[in-house]
């Protein structure tokens, strides 16, 4: 609503208002003129203009009685649009507080950061659960930007209709110069390809998310510019633009603190969108801004861990085999030669060795080397090996979601070790590992614990380079490695990796990490955790307990919380270390994927593998089951090298397009591992470096 001006005002528009006119007269009062006063009720008369204005000048309150005078016109003051609003929020949007996401609402200057900014959530703006009252990252507010992984979203006081908008199939359509949803480079001024989507999990009362998804990862250090118009309702009315954006847009001065602060940046946006986007801000319906953080502020601190605990082991600090870890014959079907069971030294930087634990932090945010732990490690020797006459490759192997190594190595694929004659070696992946349930609930009733989880994630990374690192070096010719005549059976000179499901979300930052292994097939893995999660059957496990009254039960609290804990988890991200396969400035060697996916699965979406595939700058194989936008095409042979995608379909049931589960049993995440041709071109690429199409044109296959 718009109201004029009262005298408690004053003080705040001084700075807005032009001295001259301010008592809304045209020139002075005169004293001696009857009609320049004000008549007491006691007989005393007081200037006209020292009527109602809160001071007793009469001596019986008579002047301070609005109905004893004509009410005096404030012809010269701004109207102010009340705009709902609340400290600590960006009040844009007026259904949640940090919405929409991401914004440079929660963005302060830094002199001392690569961006200049510095993420800044207030205490009381990150939703708060059932359990805690205040939610506080400290983490996330030492970042200089939001993550390239954003889930960008917002609102609108009706649900939009999205009939002619780009969707996950028509990526290409979110590129024409009239779409309705656009994501804008302004540091480049190029456009985002993505596509967008209706929040499937609203709840009634609720306003409905609008997701605009990115086809692939942000730009580090970047800033962006997303505009929305041309959208109407289910009734076919055209969307409006909340009250404070359309203040923005008619020039119009609002109550609220955070908007005014923004006006000069939002006209400049408004110049963006008419001059180089040819929006007019007529039409404009949403429109903000936000700046992603640096490669430095998400990876420099895992990287200095890294650095430090390779330079404390030197070519490593040893290995114990457990008093009961050597079993021959291992799975009694003549498979596995031996499987080796111990541990590895290596230096920890998590304070406590068990979750809910954190890593020790300089004041730089740097990990400091708290002691040397002992590290599990299974190694299983195939008996192919031991019927071989030379020794085989090592290959580590990493373990699906809340799995262990042993469990997972020690499982149905140590097959393949038989098949292609290679050493499979595992530890954990900590933080989404078998004994991080606890800790990850405790993360849903309180964000911060998320911030253990994380700093798990990144201890658990350099375990695994120290454990490569160990056994291409002091371990290198284990007794345990060798026949009982002393033959080595294990070739550790030569390390490849291969993931399956979460050991393929994890691929890119390992090989990314490590110095020792630069060559990885990645199973049904992808990129961007927040963006799998709520089409993730995995998950389910924990979404009664993120929907509970303990929790969040507010659908808009829970899709703003994933996305803010993104940023945590981009140390450690695929969507991060698949923009990173070509080095870094000396700190990252080069290193080369193959993506092997899976038509129909529920648990690692065809949407974030082609997500991964795309950071990587990747080609698609031709014989692919699909060819996903924005790859090149790649005929299999000796030209299919670096960063390649496959795509198998076994004729299952499609995934919800939507953001939901799907229904298990659904076998089409775990089918493809058993298919001759994906194996044999995932351990071709590992040895030979590059795909040889082994689907003879089409990866389509009847699963029967």
């Amino acid at each position: 609503m718009n109201v004029r001006l009262s005298a408690y005002s004053i003080a705040f528009l001084f700075l807005l208002v032009p001295i001259a006119g301010c008592m809304g007269q045209d020139g002075p009062i005169d004293a001696d003129n009857d009609e320049g006063m004000f008549d007491c009720d006691n007989g005393n008369q007081v200037p006209m203009g020292s009527a109602n204005d809160g001071v007793d000048d009469c001596g019986d309150y008579s002047d301070e009685k609005e109905s004893d005078m004509e009410p005096v016109q404030d012809v010269n003051l701004p109207v102010i649009t009340i705009v709902p609003n609340q400290a600590g929020c960006d009040n844009l949007n007026p259904h949640h507080c940090m919405l929409p996401f991401p914004s440079d609402a929660f963005l302060v200057e830094d002199t001392t950061t690569t961006t200049g900014l510095r993420v800044h959530y207030p205490a009381g703006s990150i939703p708060a659960s059932g359990s805690v009252d205040t939610v506080e990252i400290p983490r996330i507010n030492q970042l200089d930007g939001m993550s390239t992984a954003s889930q960008i979203m917002t609102t609108f006081d009706e649900v939009p209709d999205l009939q002619g908008v780009a969707y996950q199939y028509d990526i290409e359509r979110s590129m024409e110069a009239d779409h309705a949803t656009i994501i804008w480079n302004l540091d480049d001024d190029v456009l985002v390809a993505h596509w967008v989507e209706l929040d499937a999990r609203a709840q009634d009362g609720e306003q409905t998310i609008v997701h605009l998804r990115t086809a692939a990862a942000l730009e580090h250090d970047t800033a962006y510019m997303v505009v929305i118009r041309g959208l109407n309702d289910q009734n076919g009315e055209p969307i409006q633009p909340s009250a404070a954006l359309k203040a923005l847009i008619e020039g119009e001065v609002t109550n609220a603190e955070d908007i005014e602060n923004r006006r000069a940046a939002f006209n400049g946006y408004f110049d963006v969108a008419e001059d180089q986007i040819g929006v007019d801000r007529g039409d404009i319906q949403a429109l903000w801004s936000f700046h992603t953080a640096s490669v430095e502020s998400v990876i420099g601190p895992i990287l200095s861990m890294r650095d430090d605990a390779l330079q404390r082991i030197g070519d490593g600090l040893g290995c114990t085999i457990n008093p009961d870890g050597v079993e021959d014959n291992f799975g009694g079907d003549g498979m596995i030669y031996r499987r080796v069971r111990g541990t590895f030294t290596a230096p920890q930087y998590l304070l406590e060795d068990r979750p809910p634990t954190m890593l020790s932090r300089d004041s730089s945010y740097n990990p400091i080397f708290v002691e040397n732990r002992e590290v599990p490690f299974t190694l299983i020797i195939p008996m192919s090996l031991y019927n071989s006459t030379e020794p085989g490759a090592l290959t580590v192997f990493g373990h699906g979601f809340l799995g262990t190594g042993e469990g997972h190595v020690s499982s149905g694929l140590r097959e393949w070790g038989e098949i292609y004659e290679t050493a499979l070696l595992a530890t954990d992946f900590y933080g989404w590992s078998s004994d991080d349930h606890d800790g990850i609930s405790m993360g849903i009733m309180d964000g911060y614990y998320f911030t253990h989880q994380s700093d798990r994630l990144q201890q658990a990374m350099v375990n695994h380079v120290v454990m490569i690192r160990t056994f291409k070096g002091i371990c290198s010719e284990l007794p345990e490695m060798q026949d009982d005549n002393g033959r080595l059976l294990v070739n550790t000179s030569e390390v490849y990796y291969t993931g399956y499901s979460l050991g393929g979300n994890r691929g890119a930052s390992l090989l990314g990490l490590s110095p020792d292994v630069s060559r990885g097939a990645l199973w049904v893995g992808g990129a961007a955790f927040s963006h799998q999660i709520e089409r993730c059957t995995q998950y389910d496990q924990f979404d009664d307990l993120m929907e509970s009254v303990i929790g969040y039960p507010s659908q808009l609290d829970r899709a703003v919380v994933i996305s803010i804990i993104q940023s945590l988890w981009d140390a450690t991200d695929t969507n991060t270390w698949s923009t990173l396969s070509n080095g870094l400035e000396g700190r990252i060697d080069p290193y080369e994927m193959l993506y092997i996916g899976s038509i129909g699965d529920l648990q690692i979406s065809n949407i974030s593998t082609s997500r991964a595939l795309r950071n990587a700058d990747a080609s698609i194989l031709s014989s692919s089951s699909i060819l996903p936008y924005g790859m090149p095409v790649v005929e299999g042979g000796e030209g299919a090298t670096g960063n390649i995608g496959v795509y198998f379909d076994g004729g299952f049931s499609h995934a919800p397009e939507e953001n939901l589960l799907g229904q298990e049993p659904h076998p089409a995440h775990n089918w493809v591992a058993g298919v001759e041709a994906a194996h044999s071109m995932a351990f071709g690429y590992l040895y030979h470096g590059f795909v040889e199409d082994r689907c003879e044109g089409s990866c389509i296959y009847d699963a029967d």
